[in-house]
């Protein structure tokens, strides 16, 4: 009867183990499908994007490929600025595209009275309308908000994150690619200001330094 019940316990034990080992694996896997989702690494048909645009070559010709949030074509020629054009591609559920709002305020506030302008376009197929136009609503007139519905300039200029920052000068000639800045997480620790600098190098008419950055953020979801 003892051997039984020491048998008993060794086996509940073990059936226990099991358990708690299958947890902390499923646990596991489940955490590093979120960190993996948010940031956008692995999944989507970004990685089908075409060859993305280098710095030098001139703004696509995709007339018609962008809405206004009422529905009006429009193209991204017909959105440059006089001195410069700052496109960004953008997202409404991407959690760092949300730390980086603050940020892009302060640039279009900095330099939109100085001839460059600022352009938001949301290409991802998984985002409502109605939630797209909420968010443009509250940017208003600040900035230019627009719709990429088949994704034609993302996969143009070969953008593959929200935020994605292609800063193009007054010839419409790509001067910068990539990330915003060297800190999306924290504003507070931005040591290379990337696209800041690039804009700024236009103001002065000056040549950018860095003019490609690998981008950080979410990963686009092309249709």
């Amino acid at each position: 009867m003892e051997r039984f019940v020491r048998c008993l316990d060794r086996e509940r034990r073990f059936e226990a183990l099991v358990r708690t080992d299958l947890f902390e694996m499923v646990r596991t896997y489940l955490v590093g499908f979120v960190l993996l989702s948010v940031l956008g690494v692995g999944w989507g048909e970004s990685v089908r994007a075409q060859t993305p645009l280098t710095p030098g070559a001139s703004l696509p010709d995709v007339t018609g490929a962008l809405q206004r949030l009422n529905g009006a074509s429009v193209s991204p020629r017909q959105l440059t600025g006089r001195n410069g054009t700052v496109f960004i591609f953008w997202s409404t559920q991407c959690p760092w595209v949300e730390r980086y709002e603050d940020r892009v305020q302060a640039l279009v506030a900095e330099y939109e009275g100085q001839g460059i302008r600022f352009v938001l376009v949301n290409a991802n197929a998984n985002e409502t309308i109605s939630a797209i136009r909420a968010q443009g609503k509250e940017w208003g007139d600040t900035v230019t908000y627009v719709r990429d519905p088949e994704a034609t300039f993302a996969r143009a200029l070969g953008a593959t994150r929200t935020p994605h920052a292609y800063v193009f000068g007054p010839a419409r000639t790509l001067i910068y690619v990539g990330a915003m800045d060297d800190s999306p997480s924290a504003p507070g620790r931005v040591e290379e200001p990337y696209v800041r600098r690039a804009v700024q190098a236009l103001v002065e008419g000056r040549t950018v330094e860095r003019a490609r950055q690998k981008a950080f953020g979410c990963a686009l979801r092309y249709p």
